[in-house]
């Protein structure tokens, strides 16, 4: 599905995106990386944000930022979470995110109730939660595994591996086939790039190679330069072997990945959001 629906001209387009996993996986980072990443227009420069932190996240943060990326407007709130950590509390931890989601579902749910509704209500809703797992071939742990199913209710699940630059190509392969072959037979509910009846051929195909993509492969920028209006920073990772682009496709996911969120999968996230993550959310709620 073509995102022209959701394009109008000098109107944003909203798009939440959250991350989750447990802790030290390189999720703050990332966010940092995917900000970085991004032509911010001047308008979102002037504002004062605060920056997703790079330190351990101790409470769940937002960053919003105006950004225009191929000549379409988006306004973009990134949202980190604090890394899970496997104890006690752990069931508190994920009621606590769970929460979150459920709140700005809530949102709509609430909005929709009102006998005089706003014509333009904000769109709060997340889009999208892109669950970090280990980079480690033995695929998805039980705790894990319990974890995307109870978000999956809410929310769309992309899985992907954090600090990929850790495994070789060869273990970067066995550990998506883990993870992937836990998906099917746990049926762990994730966003697997449906084919929508009005998607072309191309778009069909598209779907396919995205599904093969399947976890992500993420390496996350150490350095941070500061943006200015002389073109893109290097986003990547130097070592005394050479270096890692995080925008090389031949080095990582995440130029493909940053490309189906805001680009060719921004309506399909959205449909799926709407049309069956809220509508079971809201006759649970009626």
């Amino acid at each position: 599905m073509s995102t022209l629906s959701f394009r109008r001209r000098n109107v944003a387009t909203p798009f939440n995106l959250l991350v989750a996993g447990f802790s030290g996986l390189g999720k703050s980072t990332f966010l940092q990386t995917f900000y970085h990443s991004l032509n911010l227009t001047r308008d979102s420069r002037s504002l004062e944000m605060d920056l997703v932190p790079i330190t351990k996240t101790i409470g769940l943060t937002t960053k919003r930022v105006l950004a225009q990326e191929d000549g379409v407007k988006f306004a973009i709130t990134l949202i980190d979470t604090p890394g899970f950590i496997d104890d006690s509390t752990l069931e508190e931890q994920s009621n606590f995110l769970l929460r979150y989601i459920e709140g700005q579902l809530e949102l709509k749910l609430a909005e929709e109730s009102k006998l005089k509704r706003n014509p333009k209500p904000k769109e709060e809703q997340v889009h999208a939660c892109l669950y970090f797992l280990s980079p480690s071939d033995t695929g998805i742990s039980d705790t894990d595994a319990s974890l995307m199913k109870k978000l999956g209710k809410r929310v769309n699940i992309i899985p992907v591996i954090g600090k990929a630059d850790t495994l070789t190509v060869s273990g970067l392969k066995r550990a998506k086939e883990a993870i992937m072959r836990d998906v099917d037979q746990q049926n762990i509910p994730i966003f697997n790039f449906p084919d929508l009846e009005d998607d072309d051929a191309e778009l069909i195909k598209e779907n396919a190679d995205l599904r093969g993509m399947l976890p992500f492969s993420l390496i996350a920028s150490d350095e941070f330069p500061e943006k200015t209006d002389k073109g893109p920073v290097f986003l990547g990772r130097k070592y005394p072997w050479g270096v890692v682009d995080c925008l090389n496709p031949e080095h990582c996911d995440f130029a493909p990945l940053k490309n189906l969120l805001i680009n060719s999968h921004l309506s399909s996230l959205k449909e799926v959001t709407y049309t069956i993550l809220y509508e079971q959310y809201r006759t649970n709620n009626l």
